[in-house]
């Protein structure tokens, strides 16, 4: 397709098959692909107004745009992913020519094509658990031993020194909780890993930028076969019954591109 002096090339994902985008086309102006040797680049044509990298600085703090945008190009991703594998790139990854692109494809020729092998018949999931921290403190009470030991203490006190013993155990709780929260996060990603090909921790999210109330500890991503999906449900609903009564919430999604096991350092695509 041709290329207007005010547009710029966008790279959506590289496949080794040839993509049916029609299903695709009334969703995004100009989508096409570009062959090179036998991997090829699912692409579209956009406004240099837009995605020059002055306006990409202003435009992400748009709101409305980035999350319009981002939801085009995942929803591009996941459409092709459905029939093939895929190599998927981040958002906004821009090329000013064809010839720079193509440039790009074939210096990591063999990276690409060694991820497209290694995720052929695999899907990406993720999995984020959260945890009401007055949830799994109360909890405690019930089963941790040196609460259990200092609350017969304060019982059998006097008013003077139970007092005294009360601060104690707020501390006391609020350290056991620290020591549990890590613990029992650390087990449920090993439990999951077991029952996955690969597995990522990502940094956990914020308050203010989920939609949740509890917080999150845990920020997973994991590889599996894309026919034991079940499997990792399993894991998932095992853990569930575990820790549920803790306080703990477990959010699993996917199939998701395979963003988190096949990333690209920025010098190695050529944007020129």
């Amino acid at each position: 397709m041709t290329l207007s002096d005010h547009e710029l090339i966008y790279l959506y994902c590289v496949t080794s098959e040839t993509p049916d985008l029609r299903n695709l086309a009334a969703r995004v102006d100009n989508l096409y692909w570009i062959a090179h040797r036998d991997l090829c680049a699912v692409v579209s044509n956009v406004s240099e107004l837009e995605f020059n990298e002055e306006a990409l600085r202003q435009n992400v703090n748009d709101i409305e745009w980035l999350k319009l945008k981002v939801i085009l190009h995942e929803g591009v991703i996941e459409s092709v992913m459905q029939h093939q594998t895929v190599v998927p790139f981040k958002f906004a990854t821009i090329f000013r020519h064809q010839g720079n692109l193509t440039t790009s494809l074939e210096q990591n020729y063999d990276s690409l094509q060694t991820k497209l092998l290694n995720l052929k018949g695999r899907e990406e999931w993720g999995v984020k658990v959260y945890c009401d921290r007055r949830k799994l403190s109360a909890a405690l009470v019930d089963e941790d031993e040196p609460v259990i030991s200092l609350d017969q203490e304060i019982a059998a006190a006097t008013p003077g020194k139970a007092f005294f013993l009360k601060k104690q155990r707020e501390d006391l709780v609020r350290a056991e909780a620290e020591r549990k929260l890590t613990d029992y996060s650390q087990d449920c990603f090993e439990r999951l890993s077991e029952c996955s090909l690969k597995a990522r921790l990502n940094t956990c999210l914020p308050g203010e930028v989920t939609p949740q109330k509890e917080e999150m500890i845990l920020n997973a991503a994991f590889l599996i076969e894309a026919l034991k999906h079940s499997v990792l449900m399993g894991a998932v609903y095992k853990l569930r019954a575990d820790y549920e009564g803790k306080g703990f919430r477990f959010d699993c999604t996917g199939p998701w591109p395979p963003y988190n096991f096949c990333q690209f350092s920025k010098e190695s695509m050529v944007h020129a």
